[in-house]
């Protein structure tokens, strides 16, 4: 499902709510809160979503689940402190498909 997310995918669903399962307990929530695609390159696609969430998560490969984006799993970087939560870094990069 990942190849088929694009910056457009996650700008539509900025501020909203997005469920990573944990072992035992009760799933950590994060909220997207920032998409930034900076289209340097009409090679290549690339941009970085931003979540907010609890510190547990560490940088890992997690699965993310979302009422109309379905679930996913992303690799999750963490990359400020934000009170005592973490801001949690995704970044994509890939060639562009060709318009056929």
């Amino acid at each position: 499902m990942s190849d088929n997310l694009n910056s457009k995918t996650f700008a539509a669903h900025l501020h909203s709510s997005f469920r990573v399962p944990m072992a035992g307990g009760e799933p950590a929530q994060l909220e997207l809160v920032e998409v930034a695609d900076p289209n340097l390159s009409p090679a290549l696609e690339q941009f970085s979503v931003y979540f907010v969430g609890p510190q547990a998560l560490g940088q890992g490969t997690r699965r993310l689940e979302h009422d109309q984006m379905g679930s996913f799993d992303l690799f999750l970087v963490p990359v400020a402190a934000e009170g005592d939560k973490v801001r949690y870094e995704a970044a994509f990069s890939r060639f562009r498909q060709k318009q056929e």
